[in-house]
């Protein structure tokens, strides 16, 4: 054990020993003031949020006598403990199943006393029930809480915002809503009128490290034709293997050697192929590489026909869903229809117009908490990159779960025999089955094995949140069998018809962070339940062609298949390495989007300083910066502000787009620039100011293009 985690151990320790003294100070406050009306409450409540510290003893007891008296329910002393973590500002950890909803409304009910509070839920089917179960709580101390829903009008969300205490929904929306915010032409015209406070979020590890580095990208039609994609695309369908390029598995990138960078040059027709006046071409020979060798066909992207033709439709890595209404952004999609141009048509870029990692978004609250059943494994992380600490909080009742030790098998046949072999002598007894699979096309294979068998069951591969909800909630029935990618390890809660008949989890193949396998193995055994759970597996899966330890994987597993104490310790190092790969890249791309987070925060300052302006004098100054004066008309002075303003918004928002899409080129090829040694970072942090100072004196030339200047 290393010094850094020893002392770690010995502050939670402490910490969790004072959590325990507050809670029974909690405890104690709830029967002085159990036997008190409800007005008496509130207004108890009322004097306590006027003050300047507030004091979680009282608004704790308050909050579980609230409870109690609205939703007809007595909290645990490991939810009052959990939520004592939420409002200091950390993760807890809590097992499936230990209530983590009702735990929730203590940390928001105490920051939703300093300002807004977003409450962020894995689905919008989750949102909408939790804000409209809970909301009789919030009622009670005067609250107002609303469920934010991603598709509702600009109009409904500017009141949502301005109106309540407690907003509800999913990440992306809140993004969306900000992003949008961004791009208007008049403050008015905002919809978050409250600066961000608060942000509690459900699947805490799910969201924060899993997602964190998906940008949340509004977009528009690119007007690129500079080179052609399928140009590109056969270009790189030349190069061969090992001569010309190299596939990093682990990382899921292809470098390119010299002799491959003179062949791309010689077929496209260019000196050098990294000159900063090719940067476009660099990025599209990139995603064409990326598409063609290593992207793979219905693993991280199908093709099916929705009634319109054949589409190229994105496969959801984390859930397995298909995503038939998404694009892979600046220009993968493309860069993939164009390997696949004999069967789909390739459609128009999209450029980037605003955007922003979940990471960055999140980054922006002034105080952050969640909750998740796994987050232990990554707290170095959360620690460096959001500064939260995990904290572990035990089960109301103790675990009695059966943990199988795994099973490797040499191939993939047997471990579907075994599968189905496990299947059937469960199912036989009535024991509800949830096969646990990495992805849709596993979810097909073994639908397809039960079919055969004429075993009835049911395939979780739907669309709809409340869909998606309803069959996870009748998993635990007498006899189901439900199948199902990662989507079921989170959400929804699996409640068993007969206590006697636990749920049996079968996962069928690893995930590269263990993590996700706690998730789906923590659905069974909930609240001192019952519970039975299998991996079976084998060493043709996708996960043991990315680790250094695969050879010896594969030497054990030649003689015989296994089941003992190495195979697991072998797959904890197999995941470690492979989780520990995932951190390093993902802290490689924080540093890259912290440049680009710099100068985001920059000229959206700028723009709202603009924004700010309410007068024809300060406008003119602004263009006195870029060197620019107007010849002047016999025109009001307000039509003039309000012309002048729209035009340099207008050119700002035009020449940022322009700028995005350069920074998202430069990022994608500055590997290749690095060969030499140099650190690659530097490189686009010196390139990235390069491209920033350019940006500056482009919105000026723009302006002058379009308008009557001296």
């Amino acid at each position: 054990m290393s010094l850094k985690t020893s002392l770690l151990n010995l502050t939670n320790h402490k910490y969790n020993k004072d959590i325990d003294i507050t809670v029974r100070k909690i405890r104690d406050k709830i029967e002085d003031y159990k036997n008190l009306s409800d007005s008496e409450l509130l207004s108890i409540f009322n004097q306590e949020r006027e003050k300047e510290n507030k004091d979680k003893v009282i608004i704790f007891a308050l909050i579980t006598i609230a409870i109690e008296r609205t939703l007809k329910m007595s909290p645990y002393d490991v939810q009052l403990k959990g939520g004592l973590v939420l409002a200091d500002g950390n993760i807890a950890e809590m097992k499936t199943g230990e209530g983590k909803t009702l735990t929730s409304l203590y940390p928001i009910i105490y920051h939703a006393c300093y300002g807004q509070v977003c409450a962020i839920t894995v689905n919008e089917y989750l949102a909408e029930r939790d804000e409209l179960y809970l909301s009789p709580v919030y009622r009670f101390f005067g609250l107002k809480s609303a469920f934010n829903r991603q598709q509702s009008s600009q109009f409904i969300k500017s009141q949502i915002y301005s109106e309540n205490d407690i907003v509800y929904g999913i990440e992306s929306t809140f993004v969306f809503d900000w992003l949008r915010d961004q791009m208007v032409s008049s403050k008015e015209d905002k919809v978050i009128k409250k600066p961000f406070y608060f942000a509690n979020i459900d699947e805490v590890d799910s969201v924060l490290i899993d997602n964190g580095r998906t940008p949340c990208i509004i977009g528009g039609q690119s007007d690129k034709d500079e080179f052609n994609i399928l140009r590109v695309d056969s270009s790189v369908k030349k190069l061969k293997q090992g001569e010309d390029f190299v596939v990093d598995t682990k990382t899921r990138s292809v470098l390119l050697t010299d002799e491959g960078i003179s062949k791309l040059e010689e077929s496209l027709n260019v000196e050098r192929l990294f000159d900063r006046e090719n940067i476009y071409l660099e990025h599209l020979v990139h995603q064409s590489l990326i598409a063609n060798y290593v992207f793979k066909l219905d693993v991280d992207y199908a093709i099916k026909d929705y009634g319109q033709g054949l589409q190229l439709v994105i496969i959801d890595q984390g859930t397995g869903r298909i995503m038939p209404d998404r694009r892979f952004n600046q220009g993968l999609h493309q860069a993939l229809e164009a390997k696949h141009h004999d069967m789909v048509d390739i459609h128009s870029e999209t450029i980037t117009i605003a955007s922003i990692t979940l990471q960055n978004f999140f980054r922006m609250f002034d105080k952050l908490a969640g909750m998740t059943g796994t987050a232990i494994e990554e707290s170095d992380e959360f620690m460096e990159v959001y500064g939260l600490r995990v904290i572990p909080i035990e089960t109301n009742k103790p675990v009695v779960r059966i943990d199988n030790t795994p099973e490797l098998y040499k191939t993939k046949e047997e471990k579907w025999d075994r599968v189905l072999e496990l299947i059937k002598e469960y199912n036989d007894k009535q024991y509800p089955i949830l096969v646990g699979t990495t992805s849709v096309h596993d979810s097909e294979v073994v639908s397809d094995i039960l079919n055969r068998g004429h075993i009835k069951h049911v395939v979780l591969n739907a669309k709809q949140d409340a869909r998606e909800a309803e069959i996870v909630a009748q998993a635990g029935k007498l006899g189901n069998i439900t199948i199902a990618t990662n989507m079921a390890g989170r959400g929804t809660d699996i409640i068993l018809e007969d206590k006697d008949h636990p749920l049996v989890v079968i996962q069928t193949e690893l995930n590269e962070n263990g993590r996700i396998d706690r998730q789906l193995r923590g659905r069974s055994g909930r609240q001192g339940d019952k519970g039975i759970t299998y991996a079976i597996i084998s060493a043709e899966d996708t996960i043991f062609s990315r680790s250094s330890l695969t050879d010896v994987l594969k030497r054990i597993v030649s003689k015989q298949n296994i089941t003992s104490k190495t195979t697991l310790r072998l797959i904890k190092e197999l995941q470690t390495e492979l989780s520990g790969q995932a951190s390093v890249s993902r802290q490689n791309a924080l540093k890259y989007d912290d440049v680009i987070r710099e100068q985001r925060n920059k000229f959206y300052q700028s723009r709202d300083n603009i924004l700010d302006i309410e007068t024809l004098e300060e406008l003119d100054k602004c263009f006195e910066k870029l060197g620019i004066k107007f010849i002047e008309k016999d025109v009001p002075d307000l039509v003039k502000f309000n012309i002048r303003k729209q035009l340099l918004l207008q050119a700002m928002d035009r020449c940022w787009v322009e700028h995005l899409d350069k920074l998202e080129s430069l990022k994608n090829g500055i590997g290749w620039r690095a060969k030499s040694g140099n650190n690659p970072i530097l490189i686009y942090q010196e390139e990235a100011q390069t491209l920033y100072d350019n940006f500056l004196e482009e919105i000026g030339n723009v302006i002058r293009k379009v308008s009557e200047v001296e």
